[in-house]
């Protein structure tokens, strides 16, 4: 049995509750929950959580997440065999316990250096790669209903959009990448005033 938990902060007016969350079941069901106290449902979430992932995933589910699961992925250029891995995302980070690993990966997303889209023909699935220091690593999408706020997720916490410029896409040396361009342009091209 899998179970994924999405968190949302949106206001329902047909659940009349503040706050609420999702549970998706890989069998496709989606449970809510709403709650008018944020503290309550933060509870809830975490307790939530704490019982589905395993032991040594527990650092998934320790900081403010707003998705968790369990996703396929593959990683370098196979896609035959995909292995399951549990993911958490929050903001530009992505925590990550691979299949095998003994402890959980932090992803800066802001420094990865490549995030694309893989949607398949006619369907609502698809998969999302990453490529940081030379590894690649394909996340699939499984036809999920709750794949789209995994995409939507990864790319606002890469950076890559119109968001602050703390939000932004950075560079190996933790400048964000359009003033690393904008200094590179007037150091070729120098400055007018």
């Amino acid at each position: 049995m899998l179970i994924y938990i999405f968190l949302t902060t949106l206001y329902l007016s047909w659940l009349s509750y503040a706050h609420s969350f999702e549970l998706y079941h890989d069998s496709g069901r989606v449970y809510l929950f709403g709650e008018d106290s944020s503290d309550k449902v933060k509870g809830w979430i975490k307790a939530i959580a704490k019982a589905l992932v395993p032991s040594a995933a527990e650092d998934l589910v320790c900081w403010p997440f707003a998705r968790v699961g369990r996703l396929s992925y593959t990683e370098g250029q196979s896609h035959h065999s995909p292995l399951l891995g549990w993911f958490s995302l929050g903001g530009s980070r992505l925590l990550l316990l691979l299949h095998g690993a003994d402890r959980v990966e932090n992803i800066d997303l802001r420094k990865i250096k490549e995030l694309s889209m893989e949607q398949e023909a006619g369907a609502g699935a698809g998969a999302v790669v990453l490529v940081d220091g030379g590894r690649s690593l394909r996340v699939e999408g499984d036809r999920r209903p709750d794949f789209q706020g995994w995409l939507s997720g990864l790319q606002q916490g890469s950076g890559r959009g119109d968001g602050p410029l703390d939000q932004q896409q950075l560079t190996d040396t933790d400048v964000p990448v359009i003033v690393d361009r904008c200094m590179s342009y007037i150091t070729q091209h120098g400055g007018w005033t």
